[in-house]
């Protein structure tokens, strides 16, 4: 299912991020790992962009990510926890 806006996302969704530009990284996974912070958007934790790897970034304009983000999965366990 595409996501047109970050209200959509919830906690343990497993999403894939295709990037429009032209870029070393086509594609990356995440999951989302917590509710909407007010301020910032929804946390996800990539899996395969070497930029993120140990953060954990916030989702709040999904046009200004210049890609198409997809759920692939909803309720994914991440770490042992259902999210």
């Amino acid at each position: 299912m595409r996501v047109y806006d970050h209200k959509q996302l919830k906690p343990g969704d497993f999403v894939f991020f295709k990037y429009e530009r032209d870029t070393k990284s086509k594609f990356d996974y995440g999951i989302i790992v917590g509710p909407e912070c007010e301020h910032y958007g929804v946390p996800v934790k990539w899996f395969l962009d070497p930029m993120e790897q140990g953060i954990i970034e916030h989702i709040d304009h999904i046009p200004d990510m210049y890609g198409k983000l997809y759920i692939v999965k909803r309720d994914v366990k991440f770490n042992g926890l259902i999210l």
